[in-house]
């Protein structure tokens, strides 16, 4: 019965706002695309429930474009762009529901700018930066309102992944240095769990190795622990935490692959992964978002590319 509501539930909101409807067998559907296609793209969820889509890759040039997408209409909209264009940036939503954009890369190098964007003044300001310049790398949110900024690449001469992690204190405009990774990690994803630790998933490591490694780092410790592994190893992928604490990792590259429609979840309780619905559309350097009881993938690279393909998974 549960599972019928749920369907039910969505079938009810999809006729409303045009979202195709998933079945029994297929718990993924479509939504409106995004006006601009963009490939290494960033997105975070509003307080407010809203997704934004930030930044990317189009046509061989940094984007500084902003699209939010209002899953109760089913629609998107644009904002003021970010002042600073970059692909291969973060994004996050701070406590006080400020989007924050973090690092990055555009024609001028790889970059430390951190710029906030505030919703109820719908406008840009820039806050400290990042301890060193950095991008492809992955943020998250923490319990205690710090924000966490995980590993990446300089692109000095290559990508050289980073053992950097730091977190950003809203109320000092501070960034710290935590405890390091034990191994550089790029092109991976993070999430904030509901046991309170920040996730480092998958990536490109300093060997130049594609991993499945999942690391977990406890703030309370300022110390790293090794989780179960990503069942498919990966990067250029992206994560999502659903309503109920599950970590999504969603599509990515796996080296013999370009293109992935993989999709694992993780539960923080059992500290484990199982596999679920593959996506629609395989591709690599997407961004992800929970809304509600939805999972999101936007954009990305795939077959075709920059896309502006919205898939959206119902648990």
């Amino acid at each position: 019965m549960g599972a019928f509501y749920r369907i039910l539930g969505w079938f009810e909101l999809s006729a409303a706002v045009g979202y195709t409807t998933p079945s029994s067998t297929n718990p993924w559907s479509t939504a409106a695309p995004m006006d601009v296609g963009r490939e290494a793209v960033a997105a975070t969820t509003g307080l407010d429930g809203k997704i934004y889509v930030l930044g990317g890759l189009r046509d061989g040039l940094a984007q500084s474009v902003v699209e939010v997408f209002e899953p109760s209409l089913g629609q998107w909209s644009s904002i003021a762009p970010m002042p600073t264009p970059r692909w291969g940036l973060a994004a996050v939503t701070g406590p006080d529901g400020r989007i924050y954009a973090l690092g990055g890369i555009n024609e001028n190098g790889t970059l430390a700018t951190v710029e906030v964007y505030d919703p109820s003044a719908q406008q840009w300001s820039s806050v400290a930066r990042l301890i060193s310049e950095t991008s492809f790398l992955a943020a998250a949110t923490g319990s205690d309102g710090r924000i966490y900024a995980i590993g990446g690449c300089q692109f000095t001469d290559n990508c050289g992944p980073d053992y950097l992690a730091q977190a950003y204190d809203p109320h000092t405009d501070a960034w710290v240095r935590l405890k390091d990774m034990d191994s550089g990690r790029a092109f991976l994803a993070g999430a904030a769990a509901s046991d309170g630790r920040i996730y480092a998933i998958g990536g490109l490591d300093d060997s130049g190795q594609i991993v499945g490694s999942v690391r977990a780092y406890d703030p309370l410790t300022d110390t790293w622990s090794e989780v179960a592994a990503l069942p498919t190893l990966r990067m250029g992928l992206a994560a999502a935490v659903g309503r109920a604490g599950t970590i999504y990792a969603l599509g990515g590259n796996n080296g013999t692959s370009t293109f992935l429609d993989t999709a694992e979840a993780y539960t923080p309780s059992s500290g484990a992964w199982s596999a679920v619905a593959p996506m629609p559309t395989a591709r690599r350097d997407l961004a992800a978002a929970a809304s509600g009881r939805w999972i999101f993938a936007m954009g990305g690279h795939g077959v075709q590319f920059p896309l502006t393909t919205v898939e959206v998974y119902t648990p």
